[in-house]
């Protein structure tokens, strides 16, 4: 399989005119010559991560994930101006979330590559985080493990969120999570693959904090200079975000997020973001852009655009 097929993105163009666009420069060889990346992600294993994804999060009935999504946003609602010591302000904090088969489709985009380390910045409920944990468990040869020893392209998962009521409950759904793949004898149907151990899931972790106070916070700066890719679904600024330059408000796709993108210059060189309805500042904070992607998420219908980005100063 021709290794770039993992970067072509979609090329949004005018008029909702979209072509074909190949990051050339996002090259495998040109950026980790000497890394192996990770397979496409099959239907099949995408179909089973969510359904451990979904029990996890108790949303096996449509009315039971009705229920966890009013309750998460409720927690996010009720959160006061002056329960927040940062910029970002509660009339712009709205709950959403990435499905698998979206991440999924990231990931196949993107190129997950050996060891990598992820974060997920506004975790929420932790449905991206135990995804990303698990979807490339198991497709290493024993001598490709990863640095901790684990047959997973992911190393580790960590999921940052702002609101104090969705931490406490990704810790709590973090549990069942780990409880419900602990129970699994045989963790994958597909007798095929390399290694069938639970034990494969990547590290995960959550943690309380702010991205707008990477600058005076250290261990943030810390767990962002660690990351080698970044995933931000921007559903916190949907609100609208204010151009910095004269305040007006700009488009969905469009939406400049100068203070997102000053947080993530502590990303090291060669680490990547993707930034779902947002745009970062590549001049000022060293990023080039890669291209777009088309995907489609219920919570911003009908579509909403991906863009990536690489570190490169």
């Amino acid at each position: 399989m021709n290794s770039t097929k993992h970067f072509n993105f979609q090329l949004i163009i005018t008029v909702f005119i979209y072509l074909q666009y190949s990051c050339d420069s996002f090259s495998h060889s040109n950026i980790w010559p000497d890394q192996k990346i990770a397979p496409e992600v099959a239907p099949a294993r995408i179909e089973e991560v969510s359904n451990y994804v979904t029990q996890a999060l108790g949303d096996l009935q449509t009315n039971t994930k009705d229920q966890r999504y009013a309750s998460a946003r409720k927690a996010t609602s009720d959160l006061q101006n002056n329960d927040l010591n940062s910029d970002i302000t509660s009339s712009e904090l709205v709950y959403g979330e990435l499905s698998v088969p979206v991440l999924a489709r990231l990931f196949n985009a993107v190129g997950i590559k050996q060891n990598e380390k992820i974060l997920d910045v506004g975790s929420g409920d932790g449905g991206l985080v135990f995804g990303s944990s698990l979807l490339l468990a198991g497709l290493h040869k024993d001598e490709e493990r990863n640095a901790l020893g684990k047959c997973n392209y992911v190393q580790k998962v960590t999921g940052l969120e702002i609101v104090p009521g969705l931490y406490e409950r990704s810790i709590q759904f973090g549990k069942e999570f780990r409880g419900l793949i602990s129970r699994k004898k045989t963790f994958w149907k597909d007798e095929s693959m390399l290694d069938n151990d639970s034990d494969s899931i990547a590290d995960f972790e959550f943690r309380l904090g702010d991205i707008y106070q990477t600058h005076e916070d250290a261990l943030l700066q810390e767990i962002i200079q660690d990351t080698t890719l970044v995933i931000c679904f921007a559903t916190t600024w949907s609100a609208g975000n204010a151009n910095s330059n004269n305040g007006s408000k700009i488009s969905l796709q469009k939406r400049n997020l100068p203070k997102l993108s000053s947080a993530l210059s502590y990303l090291p060189k060669g680490a990547r973001a993707v930034i779902v309805d947002g745009k970062l500042d590549c001049d000022k904070d060293g990023f080039r852009w890669g291209g777009d992607l088309r995907i489609e998420c219920p919570d911003t219908a009908p579509y909403s655009v991906a863009s990536l980005y690489e570190k490169i100063s």
